[in-house]
């Protein structure tokens, strides 16, 4: 199986790790809050996605970019015209979402790494953009353009991802292989999937589609029957590369989290523990005889690694250890320590209720900033 990214870069998929210098702003936050939770079904017979088109088409834009890309080999040619290795700049191509009307564009990280520039088209007029940050481990970026005075930009309606349940419409929109605009029709096939994910951190939840998405379709929307965003598509799952029913975006309450933070200070800060952990549930009963684990237990987290100088080492977690509690809430699956975790900020103090070889225990943490080079 293949995970595909869907930016084009003079033909190939663009998956680059190395984050662009991010600019700063004074803005605090000039993205559309989350709306209030409604579900509006479509009458039947009413074409829906002719409404959809003409609401979300006009907020997504076609993103151009010129990147630095690593030449892996030489030609014959290359060499009887002293051209070396090293770095060729290409021209590659995606899609974003317009999300304030003074400029700010939501697009992935993967289409605008490694940018030397950035154009955006908004209605067939071609706009200089400012990278203002990234984030690899999201493959979230925020771009920005400028208008000029008095030329309005459309802006996206962003949904609520929380609300979003398997077997609700999908549409999908962006620029598949840099051809322009195209819409296409699909479903929700699964919430709340564990990746894969290109740049982001495999803990991370997406939302999985059938809505036909393509390379150029990165950082483009994929929308609700109401026209609201719900999503960012970022990759697809193929064993040819080529679309085959199963594509990923990133939820867009995590996007507009993420992109908040990089409109602000041009980066993300994350607490975090520095522990890797399994779900007690998954662990066989041999293994948990070993451990001490009860075969009664159901709920809760297994720690497995706890790295060296984290904050989860200097509170006393060790290997084997079971979380069953986190701030008094029951870790009912792998992913809501993570969003726990999430909820706080670097600093804070996270309770651990703790199971160690049988004994209950109470842990305290000090969450600290995640280091850039921690996975």
């Amino acid at each position: 199986m293949q995970l595909v990214g869907l930016a084009l870069m003079g033909g190939i998929a663009l998956s680059g790790c190395n984050q662009i210098g991010a600019g700063k702003s004074s803005i605090t936050s000039t993205i559309n809050p989350p709306p209030a939770p409604t579900r509006v079904e479509a009458a039947v017979g009413v074409n829906f996605v002719r409404t959809v088109a003409a609401k979300v088409e006009p907020a997504v834009v076609t993103v151009h970019v010129m990147a630095a890309i690593e030449r892996q080999q030489m030609t014959m040619q290359d060499l009887l015209q002293g051209r070396g290795g090293g770095a060729e700049v290409r021209r590659g191509a995606g899609s974003g979402v317009i999300i304030s009307a003074d400029g700010y564009i939501l697009t992935n990280y993967h289409v605008v790494t490694g940018a030397r520039s950035v154009t955006v088209e908004v209605g067939g007029t071609g706009y200089d953009a400012r990278v203002i940050g990234t984030d690899a481990l999201s493959d979230i970026a925020v771009v920005k353009i400028t208008p000029p005075t008095g030329v309005p930009l459309p802006v996206a309606e962003l949904g609520d991802s929380d609300t979003v349940r398997v077997g609700d419409w999908a549409i999908a929109v962006g620029n598949p292989l840099d051809i322009g605009a195209t819409v296409t029709l699909g479903i929700v096939s699964a919430i709340g999937a564990r990746g894969p994910r290109l740049q982001g951190d495999a803990a991370s939840t997406v939302l999985q589609t059938d809505a036909a998405i393509n390379p150029g379709n990165s950082g483009g929307a994929l929308a609700n029957s109401e026209g609201k965003v719900i999503g960012i598509n970022e990759s697809i799952l193929s064993p040819t590369g080529s679309f085959i029913g199963i594509g990923f975006a990133i939820p867009i309450n995590a996007a507009r989290k993420i992109a908040e933070q990089l409109i602000a200070s041009g980066r993300v800060i994350r607490p975090y523990l520095g522990i890797s952990y399994i779900p007690v549930k998954s662990v066989p009963p041999q293994a948990r005889a070993r451990v001490g684990i009860s075969s009664s237990l159901t709920s809760g987290v297994v720690v497995a690694q706890v790295a060296q100088s984290t904050p989860a080492a200097e509170a006393g977690l060790r290997p084997g250890d079971v979380i069953l509690k986190a701030d008094d809430q029951e870790l009912s699956d792998q992913e809501t320590l993570n969003k726990i975790i999430g909820t706080h900020k670097v600093g804070d103090t996270l309770r651990l209720d703790v199971q160690r070889a049988g004994a209950a225990l109470t842990l305290s943490v000090t969450l600290r900033e995640r280091p850039a080079n921690n996975p």
